[in-house]
């Protein structure tokens, strides 16, 4: 049996959406592509609920288009050295504390998982999040299936215990909605 602890990113481990800070570091790399993702930038500031959710898809994915893996994955690095100080000390000592019981920690996040999985990674834990389709070895600015929002959520965290190698037991979760 894997005993699991349930997190969602931006909220609870962070102090606040992380998502302006992946757009800041994606268009410092490449700020060319900003008059693209302008119109999308506009609808994240305007809109609530999963039609910003789908603004911040739409920018971040538009941002990344035509960026090798690599490139996006030093990417990640800087986006992890802006989101590390927004952590939440005590659920870092949460999750070192279920790590230390041998529980399995999943992040489930709204946010890109390329993106959280590297600020994630000091923690050791699992992530689900946002994916943008890869086609060689460049992002084509796709999102890869729905992306991770809402009731989304569930259903990507049915396909993760479909997949495990052994029945799974949720133990505890922590989400800002």
């Amino acid at each position: 049996m894997i005993r699991c602890v349930l997190y969602d990113f931006d909220g609870p481990i962070t102090t606040c959406d992380t998502t302006r800070l992946l757009v800041r570091v994606l268009a410092q790399r490449r700020p060319h592509r900003l008059a693209f993702a302008s119109p999308s930038i506009v609808q994240m500031h305007l809109r609530r609920g999963s039609a910003q959710q789908a603004a911040k898809n739409r920018t971040i994915g538009t941002l990344l288009a035509g960026q090798t893996v690599s490139e996006a994955k030093e990417a990640a690095r800087r986006f992890a050295t802006f989101v590390r100080p927004l952590f939440r000390l005590d659920l870092l000592k949460s999750i070192a504390a279920w790590r230390g019981q041998g529980t399995l920690v999943l992040v489930v996040t709204a946010t890109a998982e390329f993106a959280v999985r590297e600020a994630m990674a000091k923690e050791q834990v699992e992530v689900i999040g946002t994916r943008f389709c890869v086609e060689g070895d460049r992002f084509t600015g796709k999102l890869d299936g729905d992306g991770c929002y809402g009731e989304r959520k569930r259903a990507l965290i049915a396909e993760w215990v479909s997949r495990a190698a052994e029945p799974v037991r949720f133990i505890e979760s922590w989400s800002d909605s």
